[in-house]
């Protein structure tokens, strides 16, 4: 068994670690061919990079939204800052979201009557959330 001695930056310690020896890459059907230098072609490899690249969406979309939301506060703060009234901000800011809403449902191709709800108890929970959150940043 080899060992390997390290000094501890931050304590000054001396300590002994095993090393491992690297374990032997075993060769597979998944590897591909020699010609392709090991890499897998074919619709098999484009079905894991496309898995790989969808486990990465949620992130993707968390960061756009606190980016976005980021945005938000600091246009929000210039506009009050140069004299604009906070009804006319709250204005804004929702025709600007609603703009934005109305681009992604264009763009998902959904039908703009389900865009508050494909039955009656959605569109008027919708509805009440949307009267309600206006409401209470308006007063």
């Amino acid at each position: 068994e080899k060992t390997r001695e390290s000094v501890s930056p931050v304590f000054g310690r001396r300590s002994r670690a095993s090393v491992m020896p690297s374990p032997k890459r075993v060769r597979t059907a998944s590897d591909g061919d020699v010609e392709s230098g090991g890499l897998e072609t074919g619709v098999g490899a484009h079905c894991e990079v496309v898995a790989g690249l969808k486990s990465w969406i949620p992130l993707i979309c968390i960061a756009l939204s606190s980016i976005s939301f980021s945005l938000q506060a600091l246009c929000t703060k210039e506009l009050a800052l140069s004299g604009i009234a906070t009804f006319q901000i709250v204005v804004i800011r929702g025709s600007f979201q609603m703009l934005g809403c109305a681009c992604t449902m264009a763009a998902i191709r959904r039908p703009a009557c389900t865009w508050l709800g494909e039955s009656r108890t959605e569109v008027l929970w919708l509805s009440c959330r949307g009267i309600i959150g206006f409401a209470g940043i308006s007063f």
